[in-house]
């Protein structure tokens, strides 16, 4: 986890994030969360392992390889 934080920022979840969520009419109420603290944040792209909730999106979404997120 060390060497991610040199490569990403982690983000605070804003009340302005929430209520611009509760605005939109997602499935997941956590990734539209996910997607207006970033959008609100202007963030380059979102790294998820949810890509497909994150459709029609104005942000670029990546999803790190399968490997990242199985255990040693």
């Amino acid at each position: 986890m060390e060497n991610i934080f040199c490569l990403v920022t982690v983000l605070s979840v804003t009340e302005k994030d929430i209520q611009d969520a509760f605005g939109q009419k997602w499935k997941d109420f956590e990734d539209c969360v996910q997607y207006m603290t970033g959008r609100n944040n202007r963030v380059d792209y979102l790294i998820t392992a949810n890509r497909k909730d994150h459709k029609d999106v104005s942000l670029s979404v990546l999803t790190p390889p399968m490997w990242s997120w199985r255990s040693s």
